[in-house]
């Protein structure tokens, strides 16, 4: 039988069985398959490969795997400069946006907690998700792999942790966001960024949504000029900072650990 050996680097080994990671699989060659099929029938989404070699030489997902033939496929956030070997990759985007799955809602309120554009539908259906995620160059964050292999996709990343505080130390880290974080800078409920008012300025139709006992208390308000929600500094909010505070350190712990591993 005609057969072709792929090797998986990284954490692109996450998407198989623990028995076959970390080690050269050999699959049947049949008919024309393309290395982006024969990947993804592996388990491992194409947005989540940064580089494929086939005997040694870059290819993109149109190649058609020949008998013989040596696939290595290299993730996204590799240590290795490779954007310019590579055939697959997308084009950096300018600044991390992201549209998160209809379970990973909690998520989606930590990242706009923090101050990140992050879209969340959670009445979309996968075909939706990933048509934003293709038309608006966000970066689709999803627990089913499934859902990256939809050939629109090309910004997409599989969430391996299961809680969402993890969750949200996990994508900061992965995509270096730490010093691009604005806690508080944006509403948690439709994601447009807050504008700040004096309580002189606060537009009258605004007062309703603020009880008594706050508004001779607060010099400073926060306004959505997309649902026109009211923020304030009051111990709801000194909570989400301290919470975005934690998030951030950890972060910063964990990612000096691994610089510091050998």
């Amino acid at each position: 039988m005609n057969t072709a050996t792929f090797r998986l680097y990284g954490p692109l080994n996450d998407f198989l069985p623990a028995r076959l990671r970390q080690r050269l699989l050999e699959r049947p060659v049949t008919g024309r398959s393309t290395v982006k099929d024969s990947l993804e029938s592996l388990g491992v989404p194409h947005p989540e490969i940064a580089l494929i070699l086939v005997n040694g030489n870059p290819v993109d997902f149109h190649y058609l795997v020949q008998a013989g033939d040596r696939v290595s496929a290299f993730p996204q956030f590799w240590q290795w400069e490779i954007s310019s070997l590579s055939k697959v990759s997308p084009p950096p985007l300018e600044e991390p946006r992201f549209v998160v799955d209809v379970n990973l809602g909690r998520l989606a309120r930590h990242m706009r907690l923090l101050g990140f554009d992050t879209l969340y539908l959670p009445q979309a259906e996968d075909e939706e998700l990933a048509r934003k995620s293709c038309e608006e160059k966000r970066w689709l964050l999803t627990r089913d792999p499934e859902l990256l292999k939809r050939s629109c996709v090309q910004y997409g990343y599989w969430v391996r942790q299961r809680y969402p505080g993890d969750q949200a130390v996990e994508v900061i880290q992965k995509f270096s966001l730490e010093s691009a974080a604005r806690p508080g800078s944006r509403c948690l409920v439709c994601n447009s960024l807050l504008v700040s008012f004096a309580r002189e300025s606060l537009p009258p139709e605004c007062w309703s949504q603020v009880p008594p006992r706050v508004r001779n208390h607060y010099k400073e308000f926060r306004l959505c000029p997309g649902c026109s929600k009211v923020y304030w500094a009051g111990t709801h909010w000194d909570r989400m900072e301290r919470f975005a505070s934690l998030v951030l350190e950890r972060t910063r712990k964990e990612s000096q650990g691994k610089a510091g591993k050998p």
